[in-house]
């Protein structure tokens, strides 16, 4: 991976305080004119640019690596019965908004089922287990499929953690980009955003 210079660390930054503002546990609280302040200049034609410059695609590609180690830090919640349900379900909604298409297909335990039906079977396992990212790296860079999405791959090991002994896999997972809504103060803009796939 490529070292994050000022621009991208500025994307990341911005990436960042976008989703959270858009998030349903921020929205209550967010401050519009800091983010109408955010989306101004040079950055905000970066996310509203018709094509990704090489610079915000290297900073996408590292926030879908940040996104698969969410993925891990949601569904280890999740899975753990003494975890107040309240919290358990805030994380299931997170989950889910990582993911470009509900239909996205999981494959992390051998079986390849749909996102949804994955968190139910984490969620009614009964098994505090722990789900343990690393070592990813991009298998395929972002290239553009069409004038409004962007595609990429990332590999990485996974290991499910049950009573202190589990196993490690290998797995390959699938990063989309598009153009999404997202509302600033009063005002919504297209911007770009990236979202994982298919985990196989």
């Amino acid at each position: 991976m490529k070292p994050i210079n000022k621009l991208i660390f500025s994307i990341l930054l911005w990436l960042g305080i976008a989703s959270c503002a858009t998030s349903p546990r921020e929205s209550a609280v967010s401050d519009s004119s800091e983010e109408a302040t955010v989306m101004s200049g040079e950055l905000e034609a970066q996310f509203t640019a018709d094509h990704l410059s090489a610079e915000h695609q290297d900073a996408l590609e590292v926030r879908a690596q940040q996104k698969l180690l969410d993925f891990a830090d949601y569904i280890t919640l999740i899975s753990n019965p003494n975890i107040d349900s309240t919290f358990r379900q805030q994380a299931n909604e997170q989950t889910r908004q990582l993911f470009i298409h509900p239909q996205t297909m999981i494959s992390l335990d051998e079986e390849n089922i749909i996102i949804e039906e994955f968190l139910d079977k984490v969620r009614l396992s009964g098994k505090n287990q722990q789900y343990i990212v690393q070592n990813i790296e991009i298998a395929q860079p972002l290239r553009q499929e069409s004038a409004q999405q962007y595609s990429g791959e990332l590999t990485f090991s996974q290991q499910s953690v049950v009573d202190g002994q589990g196993n490690t896999h290998q797995h390959q997972a699938e990063i989309w980009v598009k153009k999404v809504d997202k509302k600033f103060g009063k005002e919504e803009k297209k911007v770009w955003e990236v979202f994982l796939g298919n985990i196989k």
